[in-house]
């Protein structure tokens, strides 16, 4: 019988240390600056467009939070399976948050008390009820207002995109609609 030979064990360096030439060890490709904007950019209109519904005249300073919130960890918001869900998701607790630190509130203009006929009009007198009516309810049951009645998700997809229980969305939702159903009983007395 031949004994196999044995070979030497390897010598033992520093237990980070790869082979000689290889460098300091990747920890992956950190995301490029240009895939983090070019990602963002592609939902920044549908962004703004939920913003506007949900934070009003301050719709561009909840994007623009938004966007540097995102900005902190850019590898989470560009590998995420469905980025637009992580955007939203970060818009509601970038509005809520605004919402909770502001004291004041801020008067608008008032509406006229018959709408007039033309097109452009009536419709920019409806965005003014709807987000009159939204800003009503909390940042929560805008939020699933916007995504279940808006947006035709499901409830469980809402749930989904805000990262929250579907009971949750549903409850929010519930609450929500019986809100603005009172509030449109008394405003049609």
């Amino acid at each position: 019988m031949s004994a196999s030979p044995v070979a030497d064990p390897p010598v033992a360096g520093p237990p980070d240390a790869g082979p000689p030439d290889a460098g300091p060890p990747a920890a992956g490709p950190p995301a490029a600056p240009a895939d983090f904007d070019a990602v963002f950019s592609t939902l920044l209109p549908r962004l703004y467009r939920r913003a506007v519904v949900l934070a009003g005249d301050s719709a561009q300073d909840a994007v623009h939070d938004t966007y540097l919130k995102l900005r902190r960890y850019p590898r989470q918001f560009t590998t995420h399976p469905v980025p637009y869900a992580y955007a939203f998701r970060a818009l509601v607790s970038v509005v809520h948050n605004n919402r909770r630190r502001r004291a004041w509130h801020i008067l608008t203009d008032q509406v006229p008390d018959t709408p007039d006929p033309v097109g452009p009009v009536v419709l920019r007198e409806a965005e003014w009820q709807v987000r009159w009516l939204l800003s009503q309810l909390t940042v929560k049951q805008a939020a699933a207002v916007l995504l279940v009645d808006l947006d035709a998700h499901t409830i469980d997809e809402a749930a989904a995109v805000l990262g929250v229980h579907r009971g949750t969305v549903a409850r929010a939702r519930s609450r929500a609609l019986s809100h603005l159903r009172t509030l449109l009983k008394d405003a049609d007395r």
